[in-house]
């Protein structure tokens, strides 16, 4: 492909872990990228970044600013200097983009959740946008197994990824009424057993949300919108499902005599030792683990409603064989049966399991048509091409 600038642009990095792909992406295109890392901890009011950002435009003329999530202080300072600031929103929940700051017109939000994308969509039109997400290709091509490495990610099925442990802030609140916790409970139980549509937040009782958020001591900024259904909903409950789902999941199948590899950070319990590898890095071995096992697995947290998450791409995008949960979306993208294998409860997807592990021939079919799609059309490279044609058309 032709370069599609020689401008100069700056990355506003917080070490998310797409970054150094995405960056790759865009010096193919022709850019020369200047990266600003801070601590994610100021993403609002960071007297850090301000003068970070404001030194660096003060020296040099930037085509725009660009960010992996959403930044209010990069979106103030942006608007200050009138420089336009693409973000691709790639998590949920996506705190930041109750903030006022996103309907500044020089914000170019692109969001991976067409039903986030909706709910936000009004705050700033023409200027937030639906945009799926994308993996590295290239990077994954170039990784490759050498005599250290080959057969020690083999394995029947892997996990890679949290255990949503340390994140899960529902499990932080005390002292709840026992006639909320139950209501909450009975929420969070009800949503594990439905694939394809989350509607915590739809049924949530707002007078419940606003209550438990008090028990939670949770607060947000003034020039924050205040929306008591969509925090909880995201922010605590979601994130008590991932954790459930993916613990039960790791249950059944440690004790269903696959061997059954779990790659992850997340402190758990003595229970696990035997299953838990510990966590691999991002870009030289998690691809040698996808390709390794014969059965990857994408669990998508609840708090994603619609859309679909990175792992997904990023296990197909490197050759490996993806079961996945249901999602509305997935379907616009990918051939269920062709390119992906699809479960619909926990029952079935040790079906599928059982299914692909006896069936070799339909397994290795079905990576590599997942594979060329994601290579054809997911890309970096395609899609923040296609992000930048829409901000400076």
């Amino acid at each position: 492909m032709q370069p599609i600038s020689d401008k100069k642009i700056i990355f506003c990095k917080w070490n998310g872990c797409a970054e150094y792909g995405m960056q790759k992406a865009f010096e193919s295109m022709g850019y020369e990228v200047e990266s600003v890392t801070y601590a994610f901890n100021g993403a609002d009011y960071s007297g850090e970044c301000l003068e970070l950002l404001g030194k660096a435009f003060d020296c040099n003329k930037y085509e725009f600013a660009f960010s992996q999530n959403y930044i209010p202080i990069v979106g103030r300072v942006c608007k200050i200097y009138k420089i336009p600031y693409i973000s691709w929103v790639m998590d949920s929940p996506a705190y930041h983009l109750y903030s006022d700051s996103i309907k500044s017109p020089y914000n170019y939000i692109f969001i991976f959740d067409r039903m986030l994308y909706e709910q936000f969509e009004g705050d700033n039109p023409g200027h937030i946008f639906y945009q799926p997400l994308a993996t590295c290709v290239d990077i994954w091509d170039a990784t490759k197994m050498d005599g250290s490495t080959y057969g020690k990610y083999d394995a029947d099925v892997s996990f890679v990824g949290s255990m949503y442990i340390k994140e899960c802030h529902y499990d932080e609140v005390n002292d709840l009424p026992v006639y909320l916790k139950g209501y909450l409970d009975g929420l969070i139980e009800a949503q594990l057993n439905v694939y394809g549509y989350n509607f915590l937040e739809d049924v949530l009782d707002e007078a419940k949300a606003i209550e438990f958020a008090e028990y939670a001591k949770w607060t947000q900024a003034d020039d924050y919108r205040h929306d008591y259904k969509g925090v909880v909903a995201g922010i605590y409950l979601g994130q008590k499902c991932a954790q459930l789902e993916r613990l039960r999941i790791a249950d059944l199948l440690m004790t269903s005599g696959y061997d059954f590899k779990l790659y992850t950070n997340s402190p758990l319990s003595e229970k696990y030792d035997r299953i838990n590898q510990g966590v691999v890095g991002y870009y030289n071995e998690m691809p040698l683990v996808f390709r390794g096992s014969k059965i990857n697995l994408n669990i998508t947290s609840k708090s994603i409603r619609s859309g679909l998450p990175l792992r997904m791409f990023d296990i197909m995008g490197a050759g490996g064989f993806c079961i996945t949960n249901y999602q509305t979306e997935l379907p616009n993208f990918f051939e269920i049966g062709k390119d992906i294998a699809v479960y619909e409860s926990i029952p079935h997807l040790k079906e599928l399991i059982d299914y692909y592990l006896k069936h070799e021939d339909e397994r290795i079919e079905i990576t590599r048509n997942g594979y060329e799609k994601v290579k054809k059309y997911h890309t970096y490279d395609v899609a923040l091409r296609r992000m930048i044609g829409t901000v400076l058309r």
